[in-house]
């Protein structure tokens, strides 16, 4: 109906396209600030290899994560709050960096944590 209330049809074709883009989203750890460990969680949205680095503010590397063949969809990695040797870390900020390998690209993700004790 247009506005003088006449009738008339009209086809419209619609096309749907999925882009199925590689994306880590909803990225976070929990508790934050923690005290002796705390849990990673994130979505991606392919199915990936995926590294979690963990590095201090000056840049060195105190801990690593490696996981394969995870799917689509939430995951969580725990960690205990100790570095690469086993040893407690000093209270303070660290980065930390998620990075989703997929068959076609790579994204990486980077946050901040907090040990406070």
């Amino acid at each position: 109906w247009d506005n003088a209330n006449n009738p008339s049809e009209k086809e419209i074709k619609l096309y749907r396209t999925q882009v199925n883009k590689l994306e880590i989203y909803n990225a976070y750890n929990f508790p934050n600030p923690f005290a002796t460990s705390t849990q990673f969680t994130f979505e991606v949205t392919q199915n990936i290899d995926l590294t979690l680095d963990l590095y201090t503010l000056g840049g060195r590397r105190i801990k690593s994560f490696e996981k394969f063949n995870l799917s689509a969809g939430y995951h969580t990695i725990d960690w205990d709050g100790l570095d690469s040797f086993g040893g407690n870390i000093a209270n303070g900020v660290y980065l930390y960096r998620l990075k989703a390998i997929g068959d076609e690209s790579t994204v990486s993700y980077i946050g901040r944590c907090a040990k406070y004790q």
